[in-house]
């Protein structure tokens, strides 16, 4: 591969801790052909003022803009990048020093390579994936399905990427990967080697978020009708039960156990569970008698179930 160039966003909203060592993290790659795009998305507490102190450098390019969200910092700097590769970089995480140079030495034949963090999730991961099995994967939430550490190339982002409801604030970097999921139509590249340190930030949305059922309806609505036509019949469905078990795991160990079981996220869940043929013994206990001991005795019950 000859040395492609890199488009590296940060979208940057008030880490002001963190900003600076994300961003020498970025300029002091192994791999020098890297453009860094910083998108000030309305900073109050100066984080704003470092990353502009940057921007006199060449291949630095500093944008500003109100406070619109990540998604649209993200979307604004794939529009400002020039790059044939992008790559997303959170603003309190960064990068360790041969990222870059490791991963696009992956990009054989592929469009998307996948990197790993210090926790080496990826460790049992196969180096490479079909692209449809990815793509039902990321639907069910069973690969790492956040906005980092991946390179794109660039060609796989169009008009739909970032369309999804304005008002999903949790969980957006997912519904950008589906998109970019069904453009893509090449395997995918696992990078096993950590390149990524992420921070866990406990003002980040991810912490703050109250794993609310009413909003997993619009989030899990929203992914259906991304991969509607895409994934067959019998994988969507079991897709969508899949998906909403993974969800409804996160309300209950949130809430401790305490939930609405008629609530039509629970109703909607037992649908699907129900249309995939899913539905057994031990879910039906969790969904219908949810607690501590209940958790514990359908997941005892569901491993001799499988």
């Amino acid at each position: 591969m000859n040395n492609p160039s890199i488009s590296i966003i940060v979208p940057v909203y008030n880490t002001v801790e963190y900003v600076e060592e994300c961003i020498q993290s970025i300029l002091s790659q192994t791999y020098k052909n890297i453009e860094l795009i910083l998108v000030n998305d309305g900073c109050t507490d100066g984080s704003g003022d470092i990353c502009k102190r940057y921007d006199s450098l060449s291949n630095v390019h500093y944008i500003e803009q109100e406070n619109l969200g990540a998604t649209a910092a993200r979307e604004r700097g794939v529009e400002e990048s020039h790059g044939e590769w992008i790559m997303f970089v959170d603003s309190d995480d960064y990068l360790l020093p041969c990222a870059v140079e490791k991963m696009i030495e992956m990009a054989i034949d592929s469009d998307i390579v996948i990197g790993t963090d210090q926790y080496d999730r990826l460790r049992n991961e196969r180096d490479i994936i079909d692209r449809y099995q990815y793509l039902i994967r990321a639907y069910e939430r069973k690969i790492t399905v956040g906005i980092a550490p991946k390179l794109y190339r660039r060609v796989l982002f169009n008009h739909s990427t970032f369309n999804y409801p304005s008002n999903i604030t949790y969980g957006e970097d997912w519904l950008m990967n589906l998109h970019i999921a069904i453009e893509n139509k090449k395997n995918i590249r696992v990078c096993k080697t950590p390149v990524y340190y992420y921070r866990e930030n406990l003002s980040s949305i991810c912490h703050m978020f109250n794993y609310s059922m009413d909003y997993f309806v619009l989030l899990c609505n929203t992914a259906d009708l991304i991969v509607k036509n895409h994934i067959q019949e019998a994988d969507a469905q079991r897709g969508a039960a899949n998906l909403r078990m993974d969800l409804i795991y996160k309300v209950l160990r949130y809430h401790k156990f305490k939930i609405d079981t008629n609530h039509p996220f629970i109703d909607d869940t037992k649908y699907y569970l129900k249309k995939a043929d899913l539905y057994s013994f031990s879910r039906w206990l969790l969904l219908n008698f949810p607690s501590k001991i209940v958790y514990k005795l359908s997941r005892y019950i569901y491993k001799f179930e499988k």
